[in-house]
């Protein structure tokens, strides 16, 4: 999980281009909302990581469909505008989970729920599919963003989110994960969940010895780590060093603080 640099783009140009490029009568809808759909524009950019607080904007006269479809248009009117937002996530790795490459741009406010932000920069984050889909429609929850915003909210550099215990039992490899914000980040922010990365991963998983190795992302990230780890799962038959090497493939859980207790922020 990592923070992202806001792309460097002009929302107001993009939005017109985009406009001119429609057929009627949705460029006439569109012009004649782009006042309204500049304000939104606006109130998005002056909540930053609290824009999901954010209520839906009226628009009219474009309606839902002439926003949400101009989203086609972004890479048919000028390629270079989603190309920059793509380029901006150094890497290629998606910066929700650090697993997947990055394949597409996710709305961070959905489309069905704000059509005013379906092209703005801003809204649109670099992610992998998976991520993408499994943050699916959500945004907000008891009234507090869900998510993380990689534009707006200041993530600390090299701490981790995505922890494992490792134990090895008689028939394979157990492994249960679990999501923990950095205890540096502010409460405001370390409730939020860390956009797609909680639901990439599953809570347990268990790989049977006489399994043929298998190909999930909780399986490659673990193989990643080292090539003693990576012979380890080839074959499903670990030594007693071999059981070590596993223990330790993931670092303990942090110890918290002496004035504070495990869990708080």
């Amino acid at each position: 999980m990592r923070s992202l640099n806001p792309p460097e783009l002009d929302a107001e140009g993009i939005y017109s281009r985009i406009a001119n490029a429609r057929n009627e009568p949705a460029r006439a809808r569109l012009l004649e909302s782009a006042d309204k759909v500049l304000e939104a524009y606006g109130r998005y950019e002056d909540a930053a990581g609290l824009c999901a607080l954010l209520d839906r904007a009226d628009v009219l006269p474009a309606i839902p469909a002439d926003l949400t479809s101009s989203y086609i248009y972004l890479g048919k009117a000028r390629p270079e505008w989603r190309g920059a937002i793509l380029a901006n996530n150094k890497g290629g790795t998606c910066p929700m989970c650090t697993v997947g490459r990055v394949s597409t741009l996710d709305h961070y406010l959905p489309q069905g729920s704000f059509p005013e932000f379906a092209i703005l920069p801003l809204n649109l984050v670099p992610a992998c599919s998976v991520c993408q889909s499994n943050k699916r429609q959500l945004y907000r929850e008891a009234d507090e963003p869900m998510f993380l915003h990689l534009y707006f909210d200041d993530l600390p550099l090299d701490e981790r989110y995505l922890f494992a215990d490792v134990d090895v039992v008689e028939t394979g490899i157990s492994l249960d994960y679990w999501v923990e914000p950095p205890r540096s980040m502010p409460p405001g922010v370390a409730q939020r969940q860390p956009s797609g990365l909680s639901r990439r991963w599953p809570d347990s998983v268990r790989y049977e010895r006489s399994s043929k190795p298998p190909r999930t992302c909780a399986f490659v990230k673990l193989r990643s780590l080292s090539h003693q780890t990576t012979q380890i799962y080839a074959h499903y038959a670990p030594s007693e060093q071999e059981v070590q090497l596993v223990d330790t493939a993931f670092a303990p859980r942090p110890a918290a603080p002496a004035e504070k207790t495990v869990g708080q922020a």
